[in-house]
């Protein structure tokens, strides 16, 4: 009876969970690294700022721009449950298009203004006050 029983759970989670692979932090520093050398970003820099003569090679505090990027693409995941709201099904209602139909779409939650969000208070609102407020003198 006790195995039976097991077996009907197992049974019944294996048909209702879905299942998603996420991409570990190797492929996380890539993306971040060809998100760069694929954008303007080195023009840019080079261009319409005096500080950032050196592109994306720049060195910020012992790091050049393009390997802070790619450590954020990791560090975005830190601590770990940040990366439950980080999914987006397109082919869903919106209240069921994160993950599992458990977690909120990344698509509403990077829009949210709450402060402390799962580890961190990097939404969109505080990442554009943010940037909006960057050419003020310290």
């Amino acid at each position: 009876m006790r195995r039976l029983f097991w077996l009907a759970l197992c049974a019944t989670l294996s048909f209702s969970v879905s299942f998603v692979e996420a991409f570990g932090p190797k492929a996380h520093r890539l993306f971040g690294g060809r998100a760069v050398t694929e954008s303007t970003l080195d023009s840019f820099l080079r261009t319409n700022l005096q500080e950032f003569l050196s592109g994306t090679a720049e060195v910020i505090g012992g790091q050049s721009v393009i390997g802070l990027i790619r450590d954020g693409a990791v560090d975005e995941d830190k601590p770990a449950w940040r990366s439950l709201n980080h999914f987006h099904d397109p082919t869903k209602t919106w209240d069921q298009a994160g993950l599992a139909g458990l977690f909120t779409s990344s698509v509403i939650w990077g829009q949210t203004n709450q402060g402390f969000l799962y580890g961190g208070s990097y939404t969109w609102h505080e990442a554009r006050t943010a940037y909006l407020g960057a050419d003020k003198p310290i």
